[in-house]
Order: structure tokens, then sequence, then C-alpha cells
């Protein structure tokens, strides 16, 4: 994901085409409050910031690891499971599995 100044965030490893690819998937700016929970771990509060075909991004001060198993909990739209996917310098990015994605995309969060 790229930063407010148009910058590849220090610890994505792809190239900027690999971003700018990614960056072509239609995004919904949503602003939801959610809990998640990181590999079991305890539960974090944060807020989502967008919402696209391959997964959402996540604005919190956690920097969880890439790869990391999370399950998301959205109070009117249940409990979602995916992994970290990437990881910037105001939150992350979770890829999730589509029936997730179609639920969330559905209900309009």
């Amino acid at each position: 994901m790229l930063s407010q100044a148009g910058q590849i965030p220090a610890d994505f490893r792809g190239s900027k085409e690999d971003v700018n690819e990614r960056r072509r998937e239609e995004r919904l700016k949503i602003c939801v409050s959610c809990s998640f929970s990181v590999d079991e771990g305890p539960l974090n509060e944060a807020v989502t910031h967008d919402l696209a075909a391959s997964g959402l991004a996540i604005k919190s001060d956690m920097k969880p690891e890439k790869g990391s198993k999370i399950q998301l909990i959205f109070r009117e739209y249940g409990a979602h499971t995916g992994h970290i996917s990437r990881v910037f310098d105001d939150g992350f990015a979770v890829c999730l599995p589509q029936s997730s994605l179609a639920v969330l995309a559905l209900s309009r969060i």
C-alpha cells in the first residue's frame, strides 16, 4: 500500500509495479470499529481503512509480522480469519478468503 506521499513503505518487499498492480483493485473507503487477535493472542481494538477484492486495511499501532494469522471480529458482521499480507506505517493489510470478503462487501460495512 502506498503512503500518503505516494512512497512505497520500507517494509514492502515487492517492486513498484507490484504495488501499482494491487492498487488497480477498486477500494471501498470504510471506517468501522473492530477487534482483532493475531496468532491467537490478546484482543486489540482497531478501525478499518478500506476494503478491496483481496482483503482490507486496518489502522493500528500494532505491527504484526507478515504471514501471521489474524481473526477480525466485527460486532454486526461476525468473525473472519485471514493472514497479514503487508505492514505499513499506520497499520496493516489483511488477506481474507473470498467468502469473508463477500459477507463484508454485501453488508456494505
